[in-house]
């Protein structure tokens, strides 16, 4: 019997009944709808949901981008007239992933 490129056995690979039937449980607590006492659909928000939902009303309370702003700045850095700093743009990208990584 050879595998596939994938790492999946061949087809003459068996599948026990207690695999099969745990699979199953797991596709059924996924797909199964909660419903609560009225008979309306229930829906269970992550810790993680809950807070991306918070960080977006929050968003949506800030200022809007300044396009002006963002312009200019494209063409300061297209004539070369504005350079970054290489070092702070990596401290930044290395913070904003530290506080993703928080939530």
């Amino acid at each position: 019997m050879t595998d596939g490129i994938d790492g999946i056995a061949g087809a003459n690979a068996a599948v026990s009944p207690k695999k099969a039937q745990q699979s199953q449980q797991k596709v059924e607590s996924v797909t199964r709808s909660d419903s609560g006492s009225d008979g309306s659909d229930v829906v269970n928000l992550t810790s993680t949901a809950e807070t991306l939902n918070a960080l977006k009303k929050e968003m949506g309370d800030a200022a809007p981008v300044d396009r002006q702003k963002v312009e200019a700045i494209k063409r300061a850095l297209a004539s070369g007239e504005y350079q970054p700093d290489p070092e702070r743009v990596a401290q930044k990208f290395l913070e904003i992933e530290q506080a993703l990584g928080k939530l």
